[in-house]
Order: structure tokens, then C-alpha cells, then sequence
């Protein structure tokens, strides 16, 4: 007796337990048919749908197939919370909406084949394929030009359409520069560890320009390689003033006369070791090297030496072996040389065309240099 009695007490808390929560499910089913989805049609024409196909599955003729992937609580998320608006995400009323009546069977090329076309898609659809034209890879300025002419003439269709003024084209929709609704976060107007913050942070602030490392210039380059072949060249001379005079040649430099050389041998360079006499073809060889440095071998003719010191101090027999029949000193502006006076000094010869004047210049500034220089004149004329 005391076990039935258990067992009756048992049914009856399950029962209790049971219409609880069937009085809590109704409740909410209640709750949800006075909601937008619960009062849709779609909802109901969705749960016809699936309570056929669940019939149609429970019946004899139905082959039992087994499904791994069967999920039901997918089927009821959606009934519950999607299918009941469904018109809202899908395309099912853009269009013509009378393919939809009752017993229209007719489908031509213009029909849809899917309810699934929304107007993003649909958008992007117009701008690959009549936009764009299909082209890719397009620089932003071009994008953009594109799709502003495109725009502003779907505007202008719009409003001819309408019989709409044209004038709202070029109306400024006066708009506030931000919205009541758009909060600016605090934290993006402080100043970064650039700045000069008030108080320290113990967080690492990145500042708003990030330095470049420090590349050596171009003409820093170009100097530092310059004053490496100067050291070179340097090294080199001091290494051949070292060594025994000899007639090799160590130097071939061009000469203002087309097809001629000048050659510096080893006993001529060696007349530029300090304290030494120079010799009248390593100052000759500068003369060139200068006058092709600073493009003057136009405007002016270096006059051989030798030459010069004929036409100054020689006897005049000597000036037919010297001659330059080939020199048009009309073609140029000066003519600069050179002479040895007494086998022991240098002097600057220097004559210029447009003035006629000759000055015969001394380096250690005679006062004998005026009349040398008519001297010269002289003996030029």
C-alpha cells in the first residue's frame, strides 16, 4: 500500500510539473501572436509548409533516407524570427508583383528566376555591368568620376520623371556637422608622447610623425668619393716623386689641336716636387687640363711656349719653323701662354683680340711689367 501510494504521488507532481510548463509555453505563444511576425501571413504559410513536409515524411511512400546534417532547431529559428518578414530581405516584391496572382502560369525571359535579388546586390550588378563596363583594377580618381556622372544622371532621370524642379540639384541641405546622436570619443584628443603631456602615462604613446632614418645625401656621396680619388691620386704622385727620374711616360693629356696629345714623362712630373724648377710642359699640361675643365678651349688659344718665347725673344729667322699656318686666331677671343725670361723665370703672356693689348704679366709683380708688356706688343705686331 505505502509503495502505490509513493507512486501516485510521483504521477501527480509530474503531471503539475508538466501542465506548468505547458501553461508557460502557451503563454509565450500568446506573447508571439501579438507580435509583427506572429500577426504575418508569411508565418503562417511557412508552418503549412513545413507541417506538409513533415507529413510527407512520416508517410509509407516515403523513402527513409538518413540525414547527417538534420538540424530541426534551424528550421525553428527561422520560423520564430525570420521567415515571418520575409519580404524584408529578400526580393520578393521588387518587380512586378503581378507574377504573384493566383493562377498566372505565364513566364517569359523577364521573369525572375530567385527571390533572393535585394537591392545591394541589384546595385552592384548595375555598377559592374553598366557603370564599370567590367573593367578592373581602375585608379581611384577614374572610379570615382565614373560613378558621379553615372549618379548625378539617375538624379536628373529621377526628376524629370517626377516633373521635379531642377534647381534641388544645386540646393545645400543645410545639416549640422555632427549628429546629436554621434558621441566623439574622449580618448583620441590626447596628445601624443610628441607632445608635451601634463601628467606622464605609464603607456606608450606613438607619436604623430615617425622619423626617417638619416640617409647620407647624394652630394655627401659624390664628395666623400672625390676626396677618396684625390688621396689616391696624391698617394701615386708621392710614390713617383720617390723614384729615380726616368723617360717613361705616366700621364697622356688632351690638347686643344684636334688629333694631338700632350705626354707628361716621369722627369717632368718630377719637377712638381716641392722646391723644384718647373718645367714648361707639366705648366703647359695644366694650362689644357684647365682651359677643357672650364670649356674655354673655344674662346681661347694656348699658344705653344716654345713658340711664344721665339716670337718674344728670338731671333726673327726662327719664326718661319714656328709659324702656325694652320690657326685662325680670328676665331678666337685671347691667346694665353707662357715664356722663360733669363732661363730662370716664368712669366704670363696673355693677349686679347677685341682690344689689341698684350700684357705680359710677372707673378712677382715687377715694376718693369708695363714696359715688358710693350715689349711684347712690339715683337707681336
Amino acid at each position: 500500500m505505502y509503495l502505490d501510494k509513493c507512486i501516485l504521488q510521483t504521477r501527480d507532481l509530474k503531471l503539475e510539473e508538466s501542465g506548468h510548463v505547458m501553461g508557460e509555453e502557451e503563454s509565450k505563444m500568446e506573447t508571439n501572436a501579438h507580435s509583427i511576425i506572429g500577426k504575418s501571413p508569411f508565418t503562417q504559410a511557412f508552418q503549412v509548409r513545413r507541417d506538409q513536409a513533415e507529413c510527407d515524411i512520416l508517410s509509407d511512400d516515403a523513402v527513409h533516407v538518413k540525414n547527417h546534417y538534420l538540424c530541426p532547431g534551424v528550421i525553428d529559428a527561422l520560423l520564430k524570427n525570420y521567415m515571418g518578414i520575409f519580404p524584408l530581405w529578400s526580393g520578393l516584391l521588387l518587380g512586378d508583383l503581378s507574377r504573384h496572382r493566383k493562377g498566372t502560369s505565364k513566364k517569359d525571359g523577364s521573369h525572375k528566376t530567385r527571390d533572393t535579388n535585394c537591392h545591394v546586390e541589384l546595385w552592384f550588378g548595375l555598377v559592374k555591368h553598366s557603370i564599370l563596363l567590367k573593367k578592373k583594377y581602375l585608379r581611384p580618381a577614374e572610379f570615382v568620376s565614373k560613378m558621379y556622372a553615372s549618379i548625378q544622371g539617375r538624379y536628373i532621370e529621377h526628376i524629370e520623371q517626377h516633373n521635379l524642379p531642377m534647381h534641388i540639384l544645386d540646393k545645400n541641405f543645410g545639416h549640422p556637422s555632427r549628429p546629436d546622436d554621434d558621441h566623439e570619443e574622449q580618448w583620441n584628443k590626447r596628445e601624443s608622447s610628441a607632445g608635451h603631456t601634463k601628467s606622464k602615462s605609464k603607456y606608450f604613446n606613438s607619436p604623430k610623425t615617425l622619423p626617417n632614418p638619416k640617409s647620407p645625401s647624394a652630394t655627401k656621396v659624390k664628395k666623400r668619393k672625390v676626396d677618396q680619388q684625390e688621396k689616391d691620386a696624391q698617394g701615386n704622385l708621392t710614390w713617383l716623386w720617390k723614384k729615380k727620374d726616368t723617360e717613361v711616360v705616366v700621364a697622356v693629356l688632351p690638347s686643344q689641336m684636334k688629333g694631338r696629345i700632350l705626354l707628361i714623362r716621369h722627369c717632368e712630373l718630377c719637377s712638381l716636387r716641392p722646391h723644384q724648377w718647373l718645367t714648361g710642359e707639366v705648366i703647359e699640361g695644366v694650362f689644357h687640363v684647365a682651359a677643357d675643365k672650364f670649356a674655354v678651349l673655344n674662346k681661347m688659344y694656348l699658344l705653344n711656349h716654345y713658340t711664344a718665347g721665339v716670337i718674344l725673344f728670338g731671333d726673327r729667322t726662327q719664326l718661319t719653323s714656328h709659324s702656325l699656318p694652320k690657326v685662325n686666331f680670328d676665331n678666337y677671343e685671347a691667346v694665353l701662354s707662357f715664356v722663360l725670361v733669363n732661363n730662370n723665370h716664368w712669366k704670363l703672356l696673355y693677349i686679347h683680340a677685341k682690344t689689341s693689348t698684350v700684357f705680359l704679366v710677372d707673378p712677382a709683380q715687377s715694376i718693369k711689367e708695363l714696359d715688358d708688356s710693350e715689349h711684347a706688343a712690339k715683337r707681336i705686331q
